[in-house]
């Protein structure tokens, strides 16, 4: 296992190596098809299905913010509904002054796709982290959706096998490998929460860190960790921070069907 240190020194040089494989333009990919990878924080299924403590993100009226929070409105008082919107408040004609009024959104920062940051599975981090340069470069899709679906029923782990054989059939080196997406679902994702999403089996994980030139990890799945597993630091979350490889969860990988891609 590497150190501390060690482990960002690794992705430092990875990253340095990386940017001087591109030379004087400093473009580390060729942009010519864009696709947005993102999922809304809307979206039931990119949000644990806790409505307590993590619901998806919406729009609460005041009348609905009362009910959640034990109060009551004053008598008469009529119910404004909370939503995004605009406001002009300049006193001039000539141009305006805009500002989103009456905006309340409830949501969680695990909802739709987001970035795991070390304080979300660590009690106490070390201050250096990771680095931006790590979420954006040349990309590997790889689709393993066949192999996880063929275990569904039982369970949706992805092992060690599932990704050797996946990257052995699309002729990518693992070695060369500096961002891997993964894609679980043969099609577009399930609009509600799927309880038999795929995750990351720890030896799965471990060896995923163990990769001289990974630098992040991606899933079109909430969690890289089963979501029954706890602590997660003590699962995947904590194999691939122990090389500090950067997770990226809840992505939309339905309209890529390449292998190779680039993110930004």
């Amino acid at each position: 296992r590497r150190g501390k240190k060690g482990a960002m020194e690794r992705v430092l040089r990875v990253l340095a190596e990386e940017e001087a494989e591109c030379g004087e333009s400093g473009v580390r990919v060729n942009w010519t098809h864009r696709i947005d990878l993102t999922c809304s924080t809307c979206e039931r299924r990119a949000s644990f299905p806790y409505e307590a403590y993590t619901p998806p993100a919406q729009y609460l009226s005041r009348a609905q913010v009362a009910e959640k929070l034990a109060l009551t409105l004053p008598e008469g008082e009529v119910d404004v509904p909370c939503q995004s919107g605009y406001l002009n408040v300049s006193s001039s004609p000539e141009g305006p002054c805009m500002v989103s009024c009456c905006t309340l959104c409830l949501s969680n920062a695990h909802a739709g796709s987001h970035a795991d940051m070390p304080l979300h599975f660590h009690p106490n981090p070390d201050p250096l982290e990771f680095d931006d340069r790590q979420y954006s470069g040349p990309a590997v899709v790889l689709d393993v959706s066949a192999a996880v679906d063929s275990t569904r029923s039982s369970t949706a782990g992805i092992t060690v096998a599932m990704l050797q054989s996946a990257l052995e059939e699309a002729s990518v080196d693992p070695a060369s490998v500096r961002r891997l997406l993964l894609k679980t679902y043969s099609g577009a994702p399930p609009a509600e929460w799927d309880p038999a999403a795929a995750y990351l089996e720890v030896e799965a994980s471990r060896w995923l860190a163990s990769l001289p030139h990974l630098v992040l990890i991606g899933l079109d799945t909430p969690s890289v960790d089963h979501a029954a597993r706890s602590p997660i630091l003590h699962h995947s979350h904590g194999e691939l921070w122990a090389s500090r490889i950067a997770i990226l969860e809840n992505l939309n990988l339905a309209r890529v069907a390449r292998t190779s891609a680039g993110l930004l």
